[in-house]
């Protein structure tokens, strides 16, 4: 796995273990809260048969109310040594909605520039990541979208009572 798969699921692992964590429940507590995961690809100004593919994850203030944004940047970049990753806290001026419920707490986005099909096989695995995680975590819910040069797809996963 390598790309934009292993850092969303690395981003996702840590965010769900941190969130384990934090709230201090046990482990027979199931976690609930809503997650979104964005890539939106359009063709590479920089490389030839690319796309340039532009990933957001962001999480509703439920899952990671009180995050440290810094230790958090910090922890994943030494996770992902190769990706440069932009993360923000939306909560105050300008926040981005990630539903009709409320504002995220944090965003995370990086780009990098993908071959079509590499893009294609990163989907898959995140889709299998995501169906795993919902198997444990039913309550969570996990809003999948990918845009490839203007056309949509959009998956929910888990969020079930």
């Amino acid at each position: 796995m390598e790309g934009t798969a292993s850092a969303v699921c690395e981003i996702l692992r840590y965010l769900i273990i941190y969130w384990k964590c934090d709230t201090g429940q046990s482990k027979e507590v199931l976690l609930e809260g809503q997650l979104m995961i964005s890539i939106e690809a359009i063709n590479s100004k920089h490389q030839p048969n690319a796309l340039h593919c532009v990933t957001t994850i962001a999480s509703a203030r439920s899952i990671c109310g009180d995050l440290v944004l810094k230790k958090l940047q910090k922890e994943l970049q030494s996770i992902l040594p190769g990706f440069s990753a932009k993360l923000t806290s939306t909560s105050g001026e300008g926040s981005y909605s990630l539903d009709t419920s409320g504002t995220t707490s944090f965003q995370m986005i990086f780009e990098v520039d993908e071959k079509p099909r590499t893009l294609m096989t990163d989907c898959l695995i995140i889709k299998h990541f995501l169906r795993k995680i919902i198997i444990i975590h039913h309550k969570i819910r996990f809003n999948f979208s990918v845009k490839v040069n203007g056309i949509l797809s959009t998956e929910i996963f888990g969020g079930r009572e």
